[in-house]
């Protein structure tokens, strides 16, 4: 069995969950999910708290704390630093893999069938040879939603619509802004230059739920556009990334959420602009930003 530790909002547990799958593939073994780092909400100061997400696409491989207390592993999401020592000693049978860094690592170890994984694993290369079965498996439910429901058919009629993700929020946090900056003014300028400069006729479809004034007063556009706010709120988020992953094409943010809005979508011939840099004080975007799209 391939265990991996959720962490994070829906987009990291995309993540994760798609490494572990495409290693539960190769391996031909059962991938569980183990939820408990979000399950525990004690305080944390300056910390932004998520739930279990992936229920959206009807995906239940969680592992129950009993069972994970049998395999050792109880506690070890509290204290990730003594776990990476610990767990080697009391996993039965399982061998530990952290994730090292940023980049992607081709060297995690496939020799065992029982791997427990840590880490966000935020790149293509993980999965990209399961990448038919990880979009099936990302099968978003019936749209239910009426204003949901009239924006699917506009973006789906539009011969040329484009997605463009704000991502803000808890970027501006003192915490998240020590690690994450927020996408520029200039950023989205460029990038709709660029779609401008492929792409006839566009429309522009702008995700801003988490400040939606900011996209207004510095987003404007001579093309057909449309700044879709905040009645996808909480639970309801992923009818955000939904509607993205319908868009023919797509700017993003530097955020795990617009990824996958963009890598969702399975189009032939689709342009995706994405940020060079992820992190501040990164050089470049790692590994995160498959190779056929654009970055600026």
């Amino acid at each position: 069995m391939i265990i991996v530790r959720l962490s994070g909002g829906i987009g990291n547990q995309m993540f994760q969950y798609a490494c572990g799958r495409a290693i539960s593939l190769q391996l031909n073994t059962k991938l569980a999910l183990d939820h408990s780092f979000l399950e525990d909400k004690t305080y944390k100061p300056d910390f932004t708290y998520r739930d279990y997400a992936l229920d959206v696409f009807g995906i239940q491989n969680k592992i129950s704390p009993s069972e994970l207390r049998k395999l050792g592993l109880e506690m070890a999401y509290i204290y990730p630093l003594k776990a990476k020592l610990s767990l080697k000693r009391i996993l039965k049978g399982y061998t530990y893999y952290q994730e090292k860094g940023l980049n992607y690592d081709e060297n995690i170890p496939l020799k065992s069938a029982k791997l427990y994984l840590s880490g966000y694993f935020q790149s293509e290369k993980y999965f990209k040879q399961a990448a038919d079965k990880i979009r099936n498996d990302f099968a978003f439910p019936p749209v239910q939603n009426e204003r949901n429901k009239l924006l699917l058919t506009k973006i789906t009629t539009d011969e040329n619509s484009v997605s463009i993700h704000i991502r803000r929020g808890d970027y501006l946090t003192i915490r998240n802004g020590n690690v994450h900056f927020t996408c520029s003014p200039e950023y989205y300028k460029n990038a709709v230059d660029i779609i401008r400069s492929k792409i006839s006729n566009p429309t522009f479809y702008i995700f801003a739920h988490d400040d939606l004034p900011w996209a207004m007063e510095n987003l404007k556009f001579s093309e057909p556009h449309d700044f879709i706010g905040d009645h996808n709120q909480g639970k309801q988020s992923y009818e955000d990334l939904h509607l993205m992953s319908m868009c023919k094409h797509h700017i993003i943010a530097n955020s795990s959420f617009s990824w996958w809005g963009a890598w969702l979508n399975a189009k032939p011939g689709k342009t995706v602009i994405a940020p060079k840099n992820w992190l501040i004080g990164s050089k470049d975007s790692f590994d995160i930003v498959p190779e056929q799209w654009i970055t600026i």
